[in-house]
């Protein structure tokens, strides 16, 4: 019985004022997270980029060029319109 009064006569805590710093297991967590949402973007480009040197190493075969001479195709050879996607 002592026990439950010396309970109800204590004074409530003071209630905190103004922020408090994060402990070291949130700011981790944090930062676990912010890794995690970076890596998936970094991921896409990284494959965006092997799809787009693909394709414009095909456009440049069709044209018959090599990917990087920027020359004209031969002549009798095939020329792709990329915006369009057709062949002349």
């Amino acid at each position: 019985m002592a026990a439950i009064r010396q309970t109800q006569d204590r004074q409530p805590a003071t209630e905190r004022t103004g922020s408090q710093p994060a402990s070291a297991s949130s700011v981790q967590r944090r930062l676990e997270t912010a890794l995690a949402r970076i890596k998936l973007p970094r991921a896409e480009n990284s494959d965006l980029a092997r799809r787009l040197e693909t394709t414009y190493g095909e456009i440049s075969r069709l044209r018959g060029a090599s990917p990087r001479d920027g020359h004209a195709p031969k002549n009798g050879q095939q020329t792709v319109t990329a915006s369009e996607g057709t062949t002349t």
